[in-house]
């Protein structure tokens, strides 16, 4: 999911809104990791709290480079979703989704 300024965080996953609470069968966020890239840090801050509140593991970078290199690692596990910004410089947000495209082993994110 890419989100363009973080203006919506409903996510769906498996027929249910992993982000709400008002869901009668949402169980927080165990299990499922989010991989978050914005290069404005307040803003990154700010949506890693609220999704560690709701009980995602986040891991967070403030480029589509970094994420890249991050994504590219043997020894990371890959995440289930991907939130990133749409603006950034050196690679935007389209762009860095075009990348994991092209890569066979990152396709199921």
């Amino acid at each position: 999911l890419f989100v363009r300024g973080f203006q919506s965080l409903k996510v769906g996953m498996k027929n249910r809104d992993l982000l709400s609470s008002s869901s009668t069968d949402y169980d927080g966020g165990r299990g499922y990791s989010i991989l978050l890239v914005d290069d404005e840090p307040p803003l990154r801050k700010a949506v890693a709290k609220f999704l560690e509140q709701k009980g995602y593991v986040v891991e967070t970078r403030e480029s589509a480079m970094e994420a890249l290199s991050y994504l590219r690692d043997d020894d990371a596990s890959l995440p289930d979703l991907i939130i990133s910004d749409i603006t950034m410089p050196q690679m935007d947000g389209l762009q860095l989704l075009q990348h994991i495209k092209s890569f066979p082993s990152l396709r199921r994110i």
